[in-house]
């Protein structure tokens, strides 16, 4: 019901126009005294012709409104990917720095042990 109401605003002008068109034919046909049955023809083919712009216009409006709302799901979808991905590069990122920090100790631990080797053979 919501699409109807956004669709009638969108048109709204175009039946206007076609009303006012449609007015001023019938006091055409009034004041110059025309067979109001020529009037009626013309109101027929107006009409229907309204009615076929309308239909192509809701058609495209449809497929408008389903592509906006593939839009905005691709978008969701998309921030909550982008969320995703900045969680696992920080996890790999806290990964590294822990890796780095527990490599330290044992290199630290090598070095110190092969210094005090070095003091130790300077030393006898």
């Amino acid at each position: 019901m919501e699409k109807i109401k956004k669709f009638v605003k969108t048109e709204v002008k175009i039946c206007v126009a076609v009303f006012i068109v449609l007015l001023i034919f019938f006091f055409v046909f009034l004041f110059a005294n025309l067979d109001f049955s020529l009037f009626y023809l013309s109101l027929e083919i107006v009409t229907f012709c309204l009615l076929i712009y309308l239909f192509i216009c809701w058609v495209t409006f449809k497929k408008k409104e389903n592509l906006q709302e593939q839009v905005n799901q691709l978008l969701i979808e998309n921030r909550q990917l982008k969320n995703t991905i900045d969680i696992e590069r920080k996890d790999l990122e806290e990964y590294f720095l822990l890796w780095v920090h527990q490599i330290k100790t044992p290199i630290t631990v090598s070095d110190l042990i092969l210094q005090k080797e070095k003091i130790l053979i300077r030393v006898n």
